[in-house]
């Protein structure tokens, strides 16, 4: 139930500037959409589940080439502070190549092209490298160059005040309309207030 009721709220309460795609559509969201139900089965109770559409639901977030040539978005799948889901660079010293370090802590959810395997990452490496080299000043400076800055400032502020541990190193999902400026998107949301 936290899951969806978490991400119906920060896309109504908290993403309230509309990113590219929902300026053109009012109805796109910023994050899964469901609700949760009791479900019975012999009129016996089996639990609480929810009905939603989850984080490959493309065309309810908007993602769209026609209209979006460079639209891409990623999950991030890392909990580690040491590899590329943590903004930290490819080195040689990895032991992997650029392409494995970065595929090991990004999944391509769209476009389908780029998610069954034909990414070679450029926009992504563009942004991780960014993060990882920047210095203090080059940071403030720079940073609406990579990033929607409210929408970085609002997605961290949901993260502390829900107390989403899981979506800092993973479970979020990194959106960019343009190939440069990127939007974070919450999509799991369950390990929340407490409750891991």
């Amino acid at each position: 139930m936290n899951n969806t009721g978490i991400a119906t709220f920060a896309n109504d309460c908290v993403f309230t500037t509309p990113n590219p795609a929902q300026a053109k559509n009012p109805q796109v969201r910023n994050s899964i959409d469901g609700f949760p139900c009791l479900l019975y089965i012999n009129d016996e109770l089996e639990g609480v589940y929810t009905f939603n559409l989850d984080r490959y639901s493309t065309n309810s977030l908007g993602y769209d080439t026609t209209q979006f040539p460079k639209c891409l978005s990623y999950e991030i799948s890392a909990n580690s502070d040491s590899t590329a889901g943590a903004f930290v660079p490819w080195t040689t010293a990895t032991g992997k190549t650029e392409i494995d370090y970065l595929s090991a802590d990004f999944r391509c959810r769209f476009p389908d092209s780029r998610a069954n395997g034909d990414d070679d990452f450029a926009e992504l490496k563009r942004l991780v490298d960014w993060v990882g080299n920047a210095t203090d000043d080059m940071f403030r400076e720079q940073i609406e160059q990579y990033f929607n800055l409210e929408y970085l400032i609002r997605y961290y502020l949901t993260v502390q005040l829900f107390g989403l541990i899981d979506n800092l190193g993973k479970n979020t999902m990194l959106t960019t309309f343009d190939g440069n400026v990127w939007y974070m998107q919450l999509y799991d949301c369950d390990s929340c207030t407490g409750l891991d």
